[in-house]
């Protein structure tokens, strides 16, 4: 069930954050607490207090980081097992005795019908079987499918037992079990309740939409029985229970957005508006007990800008050899002890694509890393607020929106505070990247491991030429025909026609009934209901 497998997916995310959560509050305590024993004295000794110090606030940004993304994912996790505790209780109480009647639909009738039928034909002919015909018949009556129905559930008790509870899981020491909102994730969750709103109204107007639909086929039917000659009755009434199943799906997924937008709504976070302009300042949201926050942010920005962060800027991403390498093959780079060496393509089973004063080749990935001179990388770039910040813990800066911060250090890929100075100011601290803009095309570090030099590396031309047949097979398209016409009610939805063929583009898009795809007919792309097409 895609609720489980959904689930399972936000709960190792959870896990993983706060794995990573643990390992650097550990880190962290260690560097303040301990000096580190007798190579970490003559370290501290050689080197500067300032550069000691700095190391320690690398680490409290990366500390942060983790943080948030903990309490992101332990959110996240929070509304998922909320969502999946309702799809348990619609399943057990209504989908599954549904999804039965489903199946047995029409059976008993037209089973009747049909022997009825063959019984009148053969009656004429074989006048001798007439008492066992009479005897099959009377049989026939006692059909009761109520009373077939109860004996089932009865025979099958255990199947419908009441629905079992999914409780979130601690994970190491983290023990908390609600909704955690600051200025920061209150961005997240209005995000999220703005997704979940749009979501409830597509719902809302695709269930009015079947329901019609519905209404339609049964005076068809109603029709056809009374006519019947204008057609088969049962034609319609089989598309009815298609309809009927398909709504009782949306229902679900609509009484699964609805607890999340009660949950978010309950705790005061409210949907993100843009800014018109950046000299229109606009306020962080502000945690207050008895008022929401009055100033909202922009969802679209942040959505795009999050879109954007998605894809890393590998070609700008510098490294520092740490020990020397000597190329084994002509697609290879050979290294130094401290050659520079620019980025071109990011780790791939250990090897990584750089570049050294033109020369462009192959080398293991570990024998390279980033140190304090790759900070430099972030001079003289500089960021715009979009929104009003107030600091909330020390080593925070404030600003207002449209200040210029100069980036001091934009930290690794996931890194979401960055350390910077604001030029109005000249205070200096970290401060959440999210709440500016202008940073996309800031080059940032890459997480990379280190060896000793003397360990030995070895590449097999087995790793070439997987690589090379990774990149030279073509990408499968998946197509579908469209069974029954769709005419696309808001912007982004696709309008299909029966028979139209359509080359699915995307499949995640946040429903499990909707898929994204092109109309080989008309061109255009959207979303289309996946039922109201078949695979090819």
């Amino acid at each position: 069930m895609a609720t489980y497998s959904e689930l399972e997916k936000v709960r190792k995310e959870y896990e993983a954050a706060q794995k990573v959560h643990e390992n650097l509050r550990s880190k962290y305590q260690s560097l303040v607490n301990k000096p580190g024993g007798i190579r970490g004295n003559i370290r501290n000794i050689v080197s500067s207090e300032a550069a000691q110090s700095k190391k320690v606030d690398r680490v409290r940004l990366k500390l942060k980081s983790a943080h948030r993304r903990l309490q992101d994912a332990r959110n996240a996790y929070l509304l998922d097992v909320a969502a999946g505790n309702v799809h348990q209780q619609l399943y057990w109480e209504d989908q599954l005795p549904s999804t039965i009647a489903l199946i047995d639909h029409r059976f008993h009738e037209v089973s009747k019908e049909e022997m009825n039928k063959y019984l009148d034909s053969h009656r004429a002919v074989i006048s001798g079987m007439e008492v066992e015909c009479e005897n099959v018949s009377k049989v026939l009556s006692l059909v009761d499918r109520e009373n077939d129905a109860a004996m089932f559930q009865r025979e099958n008790s255990n199947t419908f037992k009441e629905a079992p509870t999914i409780n979130f899981e601690f994970h190491g020491s983290d023990d908390v079990r609600r909704l955690e909102i600051d200025d920061v994730s209150r961005v997240v969750l209005g995000k999220r309740l703005g997704e979940m709103l749009a979501k409830e109204d597509r719902l809302r107007k695709e269930s009015e939409r079947f329901r019609k639909d519905k209404e339609g086929l049964e005076q068809m039917a109603k029709a056809y029985q009374d006519n019947p000659e204008w057609g088969d009755a049962n034609n319609p009434i089989d598309s009815m229970a298609d309809l009927d199943f398909q709504l009782r799906q949306y229902e679900s997924e609509l009484q699964k957005v609805e607890v999340q937008i009660r949950m978010l709504q309950d705790l005061g976070v409210e949907i993100i508006e843009p800014p018109k302009t950046l000299d229109q300042k606009v306020s962080a949201p502000v945690m207050k007990d008895d008022d929401a926050f009055s100033k909202r942010i922009s969802m679209i920005s942040l959505d795009q800008a999050q879109k954007q962060r998605e894809v890393p800027e590998t070609n700008s991403r510098v490294l520092v050899a740490i020990a020397d390498y000597a190329a084994a093959e002509a697609d290879e780079l050979s290294l130094q002890e401290g050659d520079v060496i620019k980025l071109v393509e990011d780790d791939v089973d250990g090897w990584s694509k750089g570049e050294i004063n033109g020369r462009v080749g192959l080398f293991p990935t570990s024998y390279a890393e980033e140190n304090d001179e790759t900070d430099q990388m972030t001079d003289g770039y500089k960021v715009t607020a979009l929104y009003d910040y107030s600091p909330r813990e020390d080593g925070e800066i404030g600003f207002d929106a449209g200040d210029e911060i100069e980036v001091i250090d934009a930290g690794d890929d996931d890194d979401d505070w960055w350390e910077g100075r604001v030029t109005r100011t000249g205070h200096t601290g970290i401060f959440p990247v999210i709440f500016t803009q202008g940073w996309e095309g800031i080059p940032r570090r890459a997480a990379s491991g280190t060896i000793s030099p003397s360990t030995t590396i070895s590449r097999g031309p087995s790793m070439k030429s997987i690589n090379m047949s990774m990149m030279s097979l073509p990408a499968i398209e998946e197509r579908v025909r469209a069974v029954f016409g769709y005419e696309a009610s808001v912007a982004g939805e696709l309008t299909i026609l029966p028979g139209d063929l359509i080359t699915v583009t995307n499949k995640d898009i946040g429903s499990l009934s909707w898929w994204e795809g092109r109309n080989d007919r008309t061109g255009k792309v959207g979303q289309f209901p996946k039922a109201y097409t078949e695979a090819i």
